[in-house]
């Protein structure tokens, strides 16, 4: 429930931007270098959708694990895909564009957003599971609901369900 609510949050942050953040507000088709990625010189709303999209997959990532050992997973995974292409379809037309040069090579600010998505996400759960003081005892509960979930779906049956 948690994650469904964390998910929802940013993905309501995506689709309620203010008008500061909207597209018509930047000039498309600029050219930045790669500098100007890490200086901070893009769109601002090229930043927050990164932070905003690797925050959502990672939600989502974490939702796929904990629904995995349920019986209706199909469904579940069913409308997380569904949540996930729209929510990817609305980014890519919310993000200005515009193309980042790197020596030879261009990149496209949806590719490099997603890229950074992508790096933000990995390097971030990299991070939280090194063996750190809280780290470790957030992956404990992790592990524990997993279980507690997993165990309490084989002890019951349908007519358990239907009873409550």
């Amino acid at each position: 429930m948690v994650l469904g609510m964390i998910a929802t949050a940013f993905f309501t942050a995506a689709y309620d931007l203010p008008n500061g953040f909207v597209k018509g507000n930047h000039p498309q088709g600029e050219k930045f270098d790669a500098k100007d990625v890490i200086s901070g010189k893009l769109p601002t709303v090229v930043y927050l959708m990164v932070f905003n999209s690797a925050g959502f997959i990672t939600t989502m990532a974490a939702i796929t694990i904990l629904v995995w050992p349920l019986q209706l997973r199909t469904i579940l995974l069913f409308l997380v895909i569904c949540i996930c292409v729209v929510y990817v379809m609305f980014v890519d037309e919310v993000t200005p564009k515009f193309s980042v040069s790197v020596g030879k090579f261009s990149i496209s600010s949806i590719a490099l957003m997603w890229s950074l998505v992508a790096a933000l996400s990995l390097s971030g759960i990299s991070i939280l599971s090194m063996r750190g003081k809280y780290t470790s005892s957030l992956w404990r509960f992790i592990v524990w609901l997993s279980m507690k979930r997993a165990n309490w779906w084989s002890n019951n049956t349908v007519e358990d369900l239907e009873a409550c």
